[in-house]
């Protein structure tokens, strides 16, 4: 005999409806903005975004997990890449800081 599954309360049918209604109209309005900044940088209008003073808005997410330092060092002002054995010492000599830094002890 096969059991019958019951719905669910009407609720928790509600809840689910109202849900689903509020991530369509979040996704209908978010669409054409994207749509139109999408468009304006294809034209090439588009514009960095300010703070409310002016400013350029750089926030977001900041990490030092990188062997990319923020300003380019003056020894290597006129060095445009490194030869393969130059960035393996680079990369190897970062791995050993990070591994002495992280170190037990």
């Amino acid at each position: 005999m096969r059991a019958l599954r019951t719905p669910p309360p009407i609720a928790a049918r509600r809840v689910f409806l109202r849900a689903a209604a509020a991530l369509a109209a979040a996704c209908a309005l978010a669409a054409p903005a994207a749509a139109e900044q999408d468009a304006r940088r294809a034209a090439g209008q588009w514009t960095a975004p300010r703070t409310p003073d002016g400013q350029p808005d750089i926030q977001g997410i900041w990490t030092n997990a990188t062997m990319t330092p923020l300003e380019r060092p003056p020894e290597l002002a006129g060095k445009a890449f490194f030869s393969e054995a130059e960035a393996a010492a680079l990369e190897r000599g970062a791995r050993e800081r990070r591994a002495r830094a992280f170190a037990p002890g």
